[in-house]
């Protein structure tokens, strides 16, 4: 789930920083069709990379029901997509404010974050 998640932040990054530098030299309407161009050339690699990403989270969920982990079967219920799914249907239950937009977005960072922090405290199955 690594690579993906790092293309499509490496993406964002990139566009948010060619707006940047274009705002400060030659202005925002410049800035906005750049970026709006290179969003477009972009725009298969983020799907790819959502695809395999959304595959990653899938197989993470089918791997844990089978027993294949350490983990214990029920924590299949909690694995990101679990908290994407949670994190996003509040932003979208919310009204329309920049902080639901910003909590839509950050849902799979959050995802991510509170598995990642749930796993700190759940203990595995003792397998020999």
């Amino acid at each position: 789930m690594t690579y993906p998640w790092i293309v499509i932040h490496f993406v964002v990054t990139a566009i948010v920083f060619v707006y940047s530098y274009t705002c400060r030299i030659a202005g925002e309407e410049l800035a906005v069709q750049i970026t709006g161009g290179m969003d477009k050339v972009f725009d298969v690699c983020v799907l790819i990379a959502y695809f395999i990403l959304a595959v990653s989270l899938i197989d993470l969920v089918i791997v844990i029901a089978r027993g294949r982990t350490i983990l214990k079967r029920r924590e299949a219920f909690f694995t990101p997509f679990t908290w994407i799914v949670v994190i996003g249907a509040v932003a979208l239950l919310l009204p329309a404010t920049p902080f639901s937009k910003g909590l839509y977005t950050f849902c799979m960072n959050g995802g991510m974050l509170v598995w990642f922090v749930r796993l700190l405290f759940v203990k595995g199955e003792d397998r020999c």
